[in-house]
């Protein structure tokens, strides 16, 4: 610890609540930052390509789970087409 971050810019909070934030000191890099004690902790760093004024905002993508609804309906159409198919054989 006992770095500072003097130059934060684009700021986001994740899905989860992660505060994720590009730091423009020591060469650029992205780091979290806790809210509540402004601590932050380095994640990664940029590329050297990267010039200051060339970043415009910070996106963080979260992986999209579907919902056991989602499933569960997916399923009972399955089933349901099944049925059908068998009763038209049947028939």
């Amino acid at each position: 610890m006992g770095e500072t971050a003097n130059s934060v810019i684009a700021m986001r909070f994740a899905d989860d609540g992660t505060l994720y934030a590009i730091n423009h000191d020591n060469g650029g890099r992205l780091i979290t930052i806790d809210p509540n004690t402004g601590s932050f902790e380095t994640v990664g760093y940029l590329s050297s390509n990267l010039g200051r004024t060339e970043i415009q905002g910070l996106a963080v993508r979260s992986n999209p789970v579907p919902e056991p609804t989602s499933i569960l309906l997916l399923a009972s159409g399955l089933i349901f087409l099944a049925g059908l198919k068998s009763i038209f054989r049947k028939g």
